[in-house]
């Protein structure tokens, strides 16, 4: 079976480095995450716009959903994403949400919320591409609108739905 999961990028509004406390904004552009179990073990990784991009991430996002399975399998997984790397805009927030939720949908897991921005953090963290453990970006990519965020503590302090008649410029 093929899923297909969409999330979007974001941009931070206060960093959480310093005080492990942020607030970020989605934003439309996007990164789609296509998942295809296998029957080995094997995890096979394309990332379309940019083929030098470390696979690490997808990996860890396979394995630690597949910990909530007892299948035996491995996947194809392709990212594709209009969201420039290493520019700000949470494209390795967005990558690990589009993933795990690709991956629990291949696997037909339904989790809350929550539980989907604690397994995309954890990969981040795994396999080291946060230096604050992700929290606010993932939940900014994953809900939308404006959020606030304890990442010490891991907690979604506030969300604020944002109308969509507002533009944002964003030169890269």
């Amino acid at each position: 079976m093929k899923t297909l999961s969409t999330v979007h990028g974001a941009i931070s509004i206060v960093n959480a480095i310093a005080t492990g406390q942020g607030s970020a904004l989605g934003i439309s552009l996007e990164t789609c995450a296509e998942v295809t179990l296998t029957s080995d073990n094997l995890v096979e990784v394309i990332i379309n716009n940019d083929k030098s991009e470390n696979i690490g991430l997808a990996q860890e996002c396979f394995k630690l959903v597949k910990m909530k399975t007892s299948e035996s399998c491995g996947a194809k997984i392709t990212v594709n994403s209009d969201i420039p790397i290493g520019r700000g805009l949470k494209s390795s927030s967005a990558a690990a949400t589009a993933i795990v939720l690709s991956c629990l949908k291949a696997f037909e897991i339904v989790m809350t919320e929550k539980e989907i921005l604690d397994l995309s953090v954890q990969a981040s963290k795994n396999s080291g591409v946060t230096i604050t453990g992700a929290l606010v970006d993932a939940a900014a990519c994953f809900l939308g609108g404006l959020v606030v965020t304890n990442n010490s503590s891991n907690e979604l302090l506030s969300r604020v739905i944002i109308d969509d008649d507002y533009s944002i410029l964003i030169h890269v």
